[in-house]
């Protein structure tokens, strides 16, 4: 593993603690993108609590060698059953971008949690598993991210466009066109990454982003009006998907290419 892989690593294992912590601290609130009926709620309290201790124990496990293979093999199922409880949103209303989003704010984190799966699972050599994981699981994870990227920058321009614009900082000029910019800049990167056009920089530009609308947007916020729990969603939630992005492009360096085949190459 290289240094940039390691680095990436415990960006993403913090955000997955921070998510956490976050559902730990908020209920499961934090997990939907739509209001459940009453009903549900005493048992999702439950579920809420326990997808927060998983994700804490899941994402500290990360930072260290000897717990990854184990906190991996938990994460990623569990990341996967979460994007798949968001599908509903845009199969009731697939014209609505920002169902969408919903499922690819998720969707990113299950793509690195992939990447590491395929580093760090140590599946059987003999498992069919292991082999699918070597052979489709990069390019699972490139589409994964591609998709969601898109989708995060045509929220610029959908539902999302005057609350994009009010989030450029005030000193900034040219507002609207700031928010346009990054949100086309954001496009380019999904696309680039769903159709293999330079997917490695691609992810790299989205993490970029993320991690400059963390510094730039998110942490003022939180500085400014620390008691506003959405503020704190979104500077962690952000925290996380940049993680995640940085994951994915460390994810395609020479290194891994040349494991993937010696791993899926014929022996003598």
């Amino acid at each position: 593993m290289t240094r940039y892989q390691r680095i990436a690593q415990r960006l993403f294992a913090t955000g997955i603690i921070s998510i956490g912590v976050l559902t730990l601290v908020y209920g499961y609130s934090v997990l939907l993108f739509q209001p459940v009926p009453p009903a549900w709620t005493p048992w999702l309290r439950w579920v809420g609590l326990a997808a927060g201790i998983v994700m804490v124990a899941t994402g500290a496990g990360l930072l260290r060698t000897r717990t990854a293979r184990l906190s991996v093999r938990i994460l990623l199922p569990v990341l996967l059953f979460w994007m798949l409880t968001r599908l509903p949103a845009p199969a009731a209303d697939p014209l609505r971008e920002i169902s969408w989003f919903a499922v690819g704010e998720v969707a990113v984190l299950a793509a690195a949690a992939l990447v590491l799966f395929t580093r760090l699972a140590e599946l059987r050599a003999d498992s069919t598993l292991q082999s699918l994981t070597i052979r489709h699981g990069p390019t699972i994870a490139r589409v994964l991210l591609g998709f969601s990227v898109t989708t995060f920058g045509l929220s610029h321009f959908f539902e999302f466009a005057a609350r994009t614009v009010s989030l450029v900082p005030a000193w900034l000029p040219y507002r609207t066109a700031w928010a346009d910019l990054t949100g086309a800049a954001q496009v380019a990167a999904g696309l680039g990454a769903l159709f293999s056009i330079h997917p490695r920089w691609s992810a790299a530009l989205e993490a970029a982003l993320l991690s400059t609308f963390t510094v730039l947007v998110w942490v003022p916020a939180v500085i400014a009006k620390p008691a506003v729990k959405s503020n704190w969603a979104e500077f962690l939630v952000t925290w996380a998907l940049a993680g995640a992005c940085w994951v994915v492009a460390a994810g395609t360096t020479a290194e891994d290419s040349d494991d993937a085949e010696a791993m899926t190459a014929p022996t003598a």
